[in-house]
């Protein structure tokens, strides 16, 4: 009786304690919450719970004779063991014993990539390397079907200050007449619209290199040796090379690319960026046709496109739309079809570069209009995922938010994609360890609850029936 009581008063306010730690966490956030479930006073926590656990099931079992409450405490027990297992913590120590498994990481992956490598944060640096590796096999975003499936024309314009964001604006344009852009004597008027469509581009289309760099915009067109200047800060960019089916390779000498036909890329641009004082090296960067990404650094955004459509056809295959506009400023007007911002346009349409302006009173601000689509909810995120070890296919299964990929100890989710451009996908990987303890954990304490709570007096009413001969 008096280690019941002994028992009773330190499981109560330690449970207590446990209880307000756990409100506490949930306003910090996952990150700090899990830096304060694994701290030391919450180790220590921990510990003396499932001493006391496992005093309880040892004392219910023996000295109570109550096999039911040995069974809820072994469950209340395991619980707390798995996830002591499962945390940093646990695996810290398992690394004593020679088990080296990374607790948690993000991924990126790009559709046809794969890679096994982990970040310690969504932003961050890499951190970790899984067992085997991840292949995006297709990454896409359903959506519900929105009101009005028509995508919309938006105006552009710089931002007032250099540290701002441009200023965007919705046209209500109306094909029976001209909208006004704001802020401009410019206007727009559709002449077609074309629900689903395929651009079409004259024989030998040239691609162009479309440069940011704050609050600087190029559009060069792609040629070998062709060098452009760029200020604040003052750097030189030169196209060194074009290709069609590139394969990169890094050597003692930097940045190698050949062409090879069997390789599954974009066409792509090699650009060489010097700075203009020469105090740093001379850097080089292959900008993909598909993954706009890889033209981003210091504060310099490149895109490598084809030149605007000359026409558009209806095709039923395809999810854009475009639009055939007639742009006009003061006495002159340009028709010109637009397609929604893909690798199929440079940038949007800058109607500044093309409408000629002869007198500088009549100078029309830097202005770009895009397609957009209709925004509306979002139904499911999916993508297919293949487990690659030694370079062969061993596994494959199409992940939803909340439906990972379990495999070789790790739990594979759904972390975020694009809506808009959802090429790529980041995944969220956590380690599987202790699970299968904390759910046998689970299934012992819900089974012991259930047998106390109402099969033992099931059995004891139908044992008393039974008795009066009921």
């Amino acid at each position: 009786m008096l280690l019941r009581k002994i028992l009773l008063w330190l499981a109560l306010p330690a449970t207590a304690l446990l209880a307000v730690w756990s409100i506490v966490g949930a306003f910090l956030g996952a990150e700090q919450a899990s830096k304060l479930f694994n701290s030391t006073p919450m180790v220590c926590i921990w510990c003396g719970l499932a001493v006391l656990l496992a005093v309880g099931v040892v004392h219910s079992a023996w000295r109570l004779r109550r096999p039911v409450l040995a069974v809820m405490h072994l469950g209340a027990l395991l619980i707390i063991i798995g996830s002591m297992i499962n945390s940093c913590r646990g695996h810290e120590l398992a690394r004593y014993f020679g088990i080296d498994k990374p607790v948690r990481g993000y991924m990126v992956l790009f559709r046809g990539h794969q890679s096994n490598s982990l970040l310690d944060s969504p932003d961050g640096k890499p951190a970790a390397t899984l067992p085997f590796g991840l292949k995006l096999e297709d990454c896409r975003v359903e959506c519900y079907p929105p009101a009005d499936p028509t995508w919309l024309l938006v105006a552009e314009m710089p931002a007032d200050r250099p540290a701002g964001e441009p200023q965007r604006t919705l046209l209500q344009w109306r094909s029976d007449k001209p909208t006004g852009i704001p802020g401009t004597s410019a206007s727009v008027r559709v002449l077609r619209y074309v629900p689903c469509a395929r651009a079409i581009y004259s024989e030998g289309t040239r691609r162009v290199l479309v440069i940011r760099c704050r609050g600087q915009k190029l559009i060069v067109p792609a040629e070998p040796g062709r060098q452009v200047m760029l200020e604040n800060p003052r750097r030189s960019l030169r196209i060194s090379g074009l290709y069609t089916r590139p394969s990169p390779r890094w050597n003692e000498s930097g940045l190698d690319v050949v062409e090879d036909p069997s390789a599954r890329r974009s066409p792509a641009v090699k650009v060489e960026i010097e700075e203009a004082d020469g105090d740093k090296d001379k850097t080089v960067r292959l900008v993909f046709q598909d993954l706009p990404m890889h033209g981003q650094a210091d504060g310099l955004a490149m895109r490598y496109v084809e030149t605007w459509p000359i026409d558009a056809v209806a095709d039923a295959a395809s999810d854009t739309p475009a639009m055939l506009l007639e742009v006009s400023f003061a006495d002159r007007s340009e028709r010109v079809w637009l397609a929604p911002e893909t690798p199929n346009m440079p940038d949007g349409l800058e109607i500044s570069s093309l409408l000629a302006q002869a007198e500088k009173k009549d100078r029309l601000p830097e202005v770009t209009l895009y397609l957009v689509r209709p925004t509306s909810q979002i139904k499911r995120y999916q993508a297919r995922l293949a487990v690659l070890e030694s370079g062969r296919n061993v596994a494959e299964k199409l992940i939803e938010v909340n439906r990972p990929l379990h495999y070789g100890g790790f739990h594979v989710y759904w972390h975020y994609c694009d809506p808009v451009d959802p090429r790529y996908v980041m995944l969220s990987v956590r380690s599987d360890s202790g699970l299968t303890v904390v759910y046998a954990g689970f299934a012992l304490l819900c089974g012991g609850i259930f047998a106390w709570g109402w099969a033992k007096p099931a059995w004891k009413s139908l044992s008393r029936r039974s008795d009066n001969g009921d």
